[in-house]
């Protein structure tokens, strides 16, 4: 039984669609990324990593030196 013409109509309607979509897809992904997002994460990594005290960036002077005996 051949498809009826709306059918007929209506999966080769589908079938553009979904080449249409294939087609501009690279594209839309650009539009739903948008630019500053690798920004956003690095300041989300900078807000949750462990704050350093002073103590941790520069060397004691009154504490135990491990290197020289």
């Amino acid at each position: 039984m051949a498809p009826r013409r709306t059918e007929a109509r209506t999966l080769i309607s589908l079938r553009q669609i979904n080449i249409s979509i294939i087609h501009y897809l690279p594209r839309l992904t650009k539009v739903i990324v948008p630019s500053g997002t690798s920004d956003k994460i690095g300041t989300i990594q900078r807000r949750l990593a462990w704050p350093l005290r002073k103590d941790d960036t520069h060397k004691s002077r009154n504490g135990p030196n491990f290197f020289f005996r």
